[in-house]
């Protein structure tokens, strides 16, 4: 069983976790499903909008779309939620 496929069946028991889908979100990247990776991320912060790691996720694969002022959005959104790491990361 896959990673991401662990994450879907947490989200058969339930869909409104924040935490399965940024996951979902992070195995997804981690596969280079950048598209999927990125509505999952959406939704994690839909469920969540606190969810600051889920907004670094967001930015980093916004990045790697090359949606640099999109990214740079979720970076900051990171930031003011108390994601430490977004700085030194995300240059």
């Amino acid at each position: 069983m896959t990673n991401v496929s662990s994450y879907e069946k947490a989200l058969e028991l339930n869909p409104s976790s924040s935490a399965a889908w940024y996951g979902k979100a992070i195995g997804l990247n981690q596969t280079n499903k950048s598209d999927e990776a990125l509505a999952s991320f959406n939704k994690a912060i839909e469920l969540n909008p606190s969810n600051a790691a889920a907004w670094y996720g967001k930015g980093r694969v916004l990045k790697s779309l090359n949606s640099t002022l999109e990214s740079e959005k979720a970076f900051s959104r990171a930031e003011e939620l108390g994601y430490n790491s977004t700085k030194s990361e995300a240059l």
